[in-house]
């Protein structure tokens, strides 16, 4: 080892609290995020943005073939966000021309909208730079100097079919290629792997085993994953014929009991097609433009190639049967899967394009 081995336990027991805690729900994490003046009150988690044209539109959709990848008519939009040099932002549900994954734009004023044969629905990505005159927007500079943050989640959208089994909600490491999950392993060493299980493990005594995770092998890509309705930092759910939460800079508000009351719930919620589901993911310490983890107290900054090298991030969204042990890609049907890849070794360089 090229550090003290008492340092090195300390450092990399606090990383592995720190990736859990883009998941851990309020409570079993010792970081605590910002509170702002009025909101930061329920962790770390992701948001979306509304799907629907109209309050009284119906989520009743059309039944679609049965395909992995789908075309969406993006309209005249004008979505007024921005893209980053060294990041590329991918919805890899979702085809252009040449059947490659849609770009996305960080920091938008409205959400973009996707769709697959589960779910319909819109996303908004918030992304905080190295310094804050490089955000675009005087709404998204507005956001994050008033949060510690470094990127938020929105979603919002409906289901296309009562779900059976458990919705998950979290991150991936890895390619969405089948013939790559063998190589899709986290790069770590024997005390740092048995560090991040004892943090993992111990998130699943105190909580029931609802966290679900591996760090790659034969048959599942890395990942770290929790029911979606217990993920998410806010979560509201709409019935048809009434107006969602808009979605936009600002976050979506979840009153606190209702926040408490929905965690202590089962892991298994069914979700219904005709309502709307508006839910977000945010993390003070997964600094995705800088590509490390930072403001852990007591430790240095850590590059995440240290963790899983090269490969990209995914947040995701999908369903497995209640019966399956195994996250595999035959029994995951994915809600959506957004794709961040840094193309950059060394220090971001952030330019806007």
């Amino acid at each position: 080892m090229s550090v003290d081995s008492s340092y090195e336990k300390q450092n990399n027991s606090k990383a592995m609290a720190s990736v859990g805690s883009l998941l851990k729900p309020k409570g079993l994490s010792s970081y605590s995020e910002e509170k702002s003046s009025s909101e930061e009150s329920h962790g770390s988690s992701f948001l979306l943005d509304e799907v629907m044209s109209s309050t009284s539109e119906s989520c009743d959709l059309p039944q679609p073939t049965d395909q992995q990848l789908w075309e969406v008519n993006l309209g005249e939009s004008n979505y007024d966000g921005q893209r980053f040099d060294h990041l590329i932002l991918r919805d890899e549900l979702v085809k252009q021309a040449h059947n490659n994954p849609r770009e996305l734009d960080f920091n938008t004023s409205e959400g973009i909208p996707f769709e697959n044969e589960h779910f319909k629905g819109k996303v908004i990505f918030k992304l905080r730079p190295g310094e804050l005159k490089q955000l675009k927007s005087s709404d998204y500079i507005s956001f994050f100097r008033k949060r510690d943050r470094k990127f938020e989640l929105q979603v919002q959208g409906c289901f296309k079919k009562p779900t059976q089994g458990i919705v998950w909600l979290g991150a991936e490491v890895g390619h969405c290629d089948p013939s790559r999950v063998t190589e899709d392993r986290m790069q770590l060493s024997f005390f740092r792997k048995s560090m991040c299980r004892l943090v993992l493990s111990t998130i699943n005594l105190m909580r029931g085993s609802i966290l679900h995770y591996s760090f790659g092998d034969s048959q599942e890509t890395p990942h770290i994953m929790l029911p979606l309705h217990i993920a998410a930092d806010t979560f509201i759910e709409t019935d048809r014929g009434q107006a969602p939460p808009k979605m936009g800079a600002e976050s979506i508000q979840e009153d606190e009991k209702a926040v408490k009351l929905r965690r202590k719930q089962s892991k298994i919620r069914k979700f219904e097609p005709g309502k709307t589901y508006s839910f977000s993911l945010h993390n003070a310490n997964l600094d995705l433009y800088n590509w490390e983890l930072a403001g852990m107290p007591g430790v240095r900054n850590q590059n995440l190639r240290d963790f899983w090298s090269d490969m990209p991030l995914r947040i995701c969204a999908y369903m497995t049967d209640e019966s399956s042990k195994h996250h595999t890609i035959e029994n995951k049907k994915y809600l959506f899967c957004f794709n961040l890849k840094n193309s950059k070794s060394g220090s971001p360089g952030g330019e806007k394009r």
